[in-house]
Protein backbone atom coordinates (compact mmCIF):
# COMPACT_ATOMS: atom_id res chain seq x y z
CA UNK A 1 0.00 0.00 0.00
CA UNK A 2 2.43 2.33 0.35
CA UNK A 3 3.29 3.10 -3.55
CA UNK A 4 -0.55 3.95 -3.56
CA UNK A 5 0.19 6.68 -0.61
CA UNK A 6 2.84 7.59 -2.64
CA UNK A 7 1.56 8.37 -5.83
CA UNK A 8 -1.33 10.22 -4.38
CA UNK A 9 1.60 12.43 -2.77
CA UNK A 10 2.58 12.91 -6.20
CA UNK A 11 -0.36 13.66 -7.65
CA UNK A 12 -0.72 16.54 -5.34
CA UNK A 13 2.89 17.65 -5.66
CA UNK A 14 1.84 17.69 -9.59
CA UNK A 15 -1.42 19.67 -8.46
CA UNK A 16 -0.01 22.47 -7.03
CA UNK A 17 2.26 22.93 -9.99
CA UNK A 18 -0.66 22.77 -12.28
CA UNK A 19 -2.54 25.30 -9.88
CA UNK A 20 0.74 27.53 -10.69
CA UNK A 21 0.60 27.55 -13.99
CA UNK A 22 -2.90 28.34 -14.33
CA UNK A 23 -2.28 31.21 -12.15
CA UNK A 24 0.68 32.55 -14.38
CA UNK A 25 -1.75 31.91 -17.52
CA UNK A 26 -4.35 34.01 -15.96
CA UNK A 27 -2.02 36.55 -15.66
CA UNK A 28 -1.14 36.53 -19.26
CA UNK A 29 -4.49 36.33 -20.61
CA UNK A 30 -4.66 39.96 -19.20
CA UNK A 31 -1.92 40.92 -21.10
CA UNK A 32 -4.48 41.55 -24.25
CA UNK A 33 -6.33 40.46 -26.93
CA UNK A 34 -3.24 38.08 -28.54
CA UNK A 35 -1.43 36.61 -25.53
CA UNK A 36 -5.50 35.71 -24.30
CA UNK A 37 -5.75 33.87 -27.86
CA UNK A 38 -2.73 32.14 -27.25
CA UNK A 39 -2.81 30.97 -23.88
CA UNK A 40 -6.62 29.72 -23.47
CA UNK A 41 -6.47 27.28 -25.78
CA UNK A 42 -3.52 25.37 -24.37
CA UNK A 43 -4.60 26.59 -20.39
CA UNK A 44 -8.23 24.07 -21.82
CA UNK A 45 -6.21 21.14 -23.10
CA UNK A 46 -3.85 21.23 -20.08
CA UNK A 47 -6.79 21.33 -17.51
CA UNK A 48 -8.53 18.54 -19.83
CA UNK A 49 -5.54 16.81 -19.65
CA UNK A 50 -4.67 16.96 -15.70
CA UNK A 51 -8.60 16.65 -15.47
CA UNK A 52 -7.71 12.97 -17.16
CA UNK A 53 -4.72 11.75 -15.71
CA UNK A 54 -5.93 12.39 -12.36
CA UNK A 55 -9.07 10.26 -12.98
CA UNK A 56 -7.69 7.72 -13.92
CA UNK A 57 -4.79 7.70 -11.09
CA UNK A 58 -7.64 7.83 -8.38
CA UNK A 59 -9.88 5.09 -10.39
CA UNK A 60 -6.99 2.85 -10.73
CA UNK A 61 -6.01 3.18 -6.75
CA UNK A 62 -9.62 2.37 -6.43
CA UNK A 63 -9.43 -0.80 -8.55
CA UNK A 64 -6.40 -1.78 -7.17
CA UNK A 65 -7.69 -0.81 -3.25
CA UNK A 66 -10.33 -3.21 -4.00
CA UNK A 67 -8.27 -5.81 -5.49
CA UNK A 68 -6.25 -5.81 -2.44
CA UNK A 69 -9.19 -6.16 -0.45
CA UNK A 70 -10.48 -9.26 -2.20
CA UNK A 71 -7.70 -10.91 -1.70
CA UNK A 72 -7.06 -9.87 1.58
CA UNK A 73 -10.42 -11.27 2.35
CA UNK A 74 -9.73 -14.65 0.69
CA UNK A 75 -7.16 -14.89 2.83
CA UNK A 76 -7.33 -16.67 6.17
CA UNK A 77 -6.67 -14.19 9.60
CA UNK A 78 -3.08 -15.48 10.05
CA UNK A 79 -1.44 -14.69 6.72
CA UNK A 80 -3.79 -11.19 6.21
CA UNK A 81 -1.22 -9.26 5.02
CA UNK A 82 1.48 -11.95 4.13
CA UNK A 83 1.49 -11.23 -0.15
CA UNK A 84 4.15 -13.38 -2.00
CA UNK A 85 6.37 -11.57 -3.92
CA UNK A 86 4.99 -12.14 -7.17
CA UNK A 87 1.23 -10.33 -5.85
CA UNK A 88 4.00 -7.30 -4.87
CA UNK A 89 5.58 -7.11 -8.22
CA UNK A 90 1.80 -7.41 -10.06
CA UNK A 91 0.51 -5.02 -7.72
CA UNK A 92 3.59 -2.68 -7.95
CA UNK A 93 3.93 -3.30 -11.77
CA UNK A 94 0.21 -2.58 -12.76
CA UNK A 95 0.29 0.90 -10.43
CA UNK A 96 3.42 1.88 -12.65
CA UNK A 97 1.74 1.18 -15.81
CA UNK A 98 -1.22 3.72 -14.69
CA UNK A 99 1.29 5.97 -13.56
CA UNK A 100 3.25 5.99 -16.89
CA UNK A 101 0.07 6.10 -19.27
CA UNK A 102 -0.99 9.14 -16.72
CA UNK A 103 2.24 10.81 -16.96
CA UNK A 104 2.33 10.23 -20.85
CA UNK A 105 -1.18 11.83 -20.83
CA UNK A 106 -0.50 14.79 -19.09
CA UNK A 107 2.98 16.02 -21.23
CA UNK A 108 0.57 15.23 -24.66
Amino acid sequence: MCYVKTLLEELDDISLSVDSVRDQATLMTSRGPACRDVVEPKLAKLNLNFHMVSQCIKAAMEMRMLRVRQVEISMDSSSLYSFTETQRQDLTGEVRDVLSLSLHTLYI
